[in-house]
C-alpha cells in the first residue's frame, strides 16, 4: 500500500486528508477498530508501532495507521527504523505520517518524501485567503454567504479553521434559508480583543476619527469601559512599534510574526505599521499616557476623555 506524508499544522485539513485516504485510497468499509492513531512524542517505542503496521488486521482487509507529530521523532535510530519500514511497507497497511514542515530542506524530510506520497496543506494566512476559504466552505455546505459576512467572520474568528467550521454550521442554522449577512455574524459571533484592536488601529492609521468613534460607541454599548479600551489600544500600539522597528532593519512579515508570536493578521499589522511614521508613533504614546492620567484624575466624563484621545490621534 502507498504510504502518505502530510505536511501541515492545521488540524481540520489533516483530518480531512485522513478521511480522504480512508474513502478513496482504502475503502469506506474500514472498521473503526482498524484505524489507529499515535503521537510520535508520546510513544514508548517506535518499533512496537511498526510491528503493529506489519500485522494483518483481524477485522478488515486493510488497516490505517496514523502517526502524528513526526517532527518530534529526533533519535536517528528511530528515524532509520521508520525509513526501513517505508522501503518495504506491509501490503495490507496504509501508513499516514503527519509532520510540521519545520525544516523543509532537512535530510530526514527528503528521505520521507522519496518514499511517500506527499501533500502539503497550508492554512490560509492573509485575510483575503481566509475570506476565500470561508466563502468556499459556505458554498460546499449550501450556505449562501455574502462578502461582508465572510469578511466580518474572518475578523472575528481568524484563520482557526476548526472554529470557522463550527461557526459556519451555527450560522446555517441561525439564518435558515436566508442569505447570511453581516448582521447575522454580529449577532452570533462576539468580537475578540484582537479584532477590536485592529479595527480601531485601522481607523486611526487612516485618520478616520468618525469610524474610530463609531467603533468605540459600539464597544461602550456592549459594556466595555474607556480604561479597558485604553489598555487594549496601548498594547496594540506597542506591537505596532515593534513591527516598525523590524521593518526598518529590513525584516519582513515572517520576522514580525516570529518576534510577536503572531499566527495570523501579521500582514494587517505590517500594513498599519508602514502607515505610521516615527513622529506619529511617539505622539501616540504621549497621548495614551496623558489619557491614562486623565481617566484616573480628571473630573470630565470618561467617554469625553476617550473621544478627545481619538480625535487627537487622528490629526
Amino acid at each position: 500500500m502507498v504510504s502518505h506524508l502530510i505536511l501541515s499544522d492545521e488540524p481540520l485539513l489533516i483530518r480531512r486528508e485522513i478521511r480522504r485516504i480512508l474513502e478513496e485510497d482504502i475503502s469506506q468499509s474500514v472498521a473503526e477498530s482498524d484505524r489507529h492513531e499515535f503521537y510520535a512524542g508520546e510513544m514508548d517505542s517506535l518499533a512496537d508501532f511498526l510491528d503493529l503496521c506489519k500485522t494483518d488486521s483481524l477485522f478488515a482487509e486493510h488497516r490505517l495507521m496514523v502517526l502524528q507529530g513526526l517532527e518530534s521523532l529526533k533519535a536517528e535510530e528511530s528515524r532509520q527504523l521508520l525509513l526501513n519500514y517505508l522501503d518495504a511497507p506491509h501490503n495490507n497497511t496504509t501508513l499516514a505520517l503527519v509532520m510540521k514542515e519545520a525544516r523543509p530542506n532537512g535530510t530526514f524530510l527528503k528521505h520521507l518524501q522519496k518514499r511517500c506520497r506527499t501533500i502539503t496543506l497550508n492554512r490560509p494566512k492573509k485575510k483575503s485567503e481566509i475570506v476565500g476559504w470561508i466563502r468556499s466552505e459556505a458554498q460546499r455546505r449550501g450556505v449562501r454567504l455574502d462578502f461582508e459576512a465572510a469578511s466580518l467572520l474572518s475578523d472575528r474568528v481568524g484563520p482557526d479553521l476548526v472554529k470557522l467550521e463550527g461557526v459556519l454550521d451555527q450560522l446555517a442554522c441561525f439564518a435558515g434559508e436566508e442569505v447570511v449577512v453581516g448582521d447575522h455574524v454580529r449577532a452570533l459571533v462576539a468580537p475578540t480583543a484582537e479584532e477590536t484592536g485592529f479595527a480601531l488601529a485601522d481607523a486611526l492609521t487612516r485618520k478616520d476619527a468618525s469610524e474610530a468613534l463609531r467603533i468605540s460607541a459600539r464597544l461602550f454599548e456592549s459594556g466595555d469601559r474607556p480604561v479597558q479600551l485604553l489598555g487594549l489600544l496601548h498594547w496594540h500600539w506597542r506591537r505596532l512599534e515593534t513591527a516598525r522597528k523590524i521593518l526598518l532593519r529590513g525584516g519582513g512579515l515572517e520576522d514580525v510574526g516570529a518576534e510577536l508570536k503572531m499566527k495570523w493578521y501579521v500582514d494587517r499589522l505590517v500594513r498599519q505599521a508602514r502607515s505610521l511614521d516615527e513622529e506619529r508613533m511617539k505622539r501616540g504614546f504621549e497621548l495614551l499616557l496623558r489619557t491614562d492620567r486623565s481617566l484616573k484624575s480628571s473630573s470630565a466624563g470618561d467617554q469625553l476623555v476617550w473621544d478627545r484621545l481619538i480625535v487627537e490621534l487622528c490629526r
